[in-house]
């Protein structure tokens, strides 16, 4: 079913839990890595507390977000991708909001050679597109541009967006086929006020670092919605269909309340 048949009465709902998924996942590390990644390239990167924002935050992000398989193995492979994204002017292109630039550095990096674990030279992303990688860094560097790039998620914006003609782009650029995709649908939860339950369910949680943030980042929170509703309406699809219930955040703010 594309978006836009979608009974307004069903979607709203599903839109609300989306919020809630969203600023639980902020407050519980969106928000964290946001702090370190946003300031690596001017604070970090090349000082004394480099290795240890590579080893204890750098490597907990890629095991947690599942995106360390996108690289070469090796221990020395996660300074060589930071590094080159610098070199890339990755960081610098990402606060300027420049969508392609995922798609620009993904090719770029197919060209890094570097040793993986067993001692061979070889492509730094074994020759793979790095989108999915790319966003994730990206949406923690500047939440208010960046949509995440993965399989759930471009499975759920295909579906919703089947037969809706997009301008025509160049055959590599996977992230901008797929960021105007997902920001039809952002634009059309706006065009029918879909965001505005969500702010009101923002002010429950004035106590967390979800609120200060998305509070005065608005379009990060919104961009953020769209996200965990794309990703939530694959994830209670698959659970529909063996039988689970569906992820439902409605007593979050009781969940935060009992500590």
């Amino acid at each position: 079913m594309l978006i836009n048949e979608i009974d307004l009465k069903i979607l709203k709902p599903k839109i609300n839990n989306a919020a809630l998924e969203a600023i639980y996942w902020w407050n519980r590390t969106e928000g964290y890595y946001h702090s370190y990644f946003y300031n690596y390239d001017k604070k970090i990167h090349k000082t004394k507390c480099e290795s240890i924002f590579i080893n204890n935050i750098f490597e907990v992000f890629l095991r947690e977000y599942s995106i360390r398989r996108n690289f070469a193995s090796g221990k020395h492979n996660p300074k060589i991708l930071l590094d080159n994204l610098i070199q890339l002017d990755f960081f610098k292109e990402i606060k300027k909001s420049n969508i392609q630039i995922i798609d620009i550095v993904s090719e770029k990096l197919k060209l890094v050679p570097t040793k993986n674990v067993e001692g061979k030279i070889v492509s730094l992303t074994n020759n793979n597109k790095t989108t999915s990688l790319l966003s994730k860094i990206a949406f923690l560097i500047n939440p208010s541009t960046y949509f995440l790039n993965d399989t759930l998620v471009t499975d759920s914006v295909n579906q919703l967006t089947k037969g809706v003609k997009f301008e025509k782009t160049e055959e590599f650029d996977h992230y901008l086929k797929f960021y105007k995709k997902v920001n039809y649908i952002e634009n059309y939860f706006s065009e029918n006020n879909l965001f505005e339950k969500p702010f009101n369910v923002l002010e429950n949680f004035k106590e967390t670092e979800a609120y200060s943030y998305f509070g005065s980042n608005k379009k990060a929170f919104k961009q953020r919605i769209v996200d965990k509703y794309l990703w939530l309406n694959k994830i209670n699809e698959e659970r529909v269909k063996n039988g689970e219930v569906e992820v439902d955040n409605i007593n979050l703010n009781l969940l935060y309340k009992s500590i």
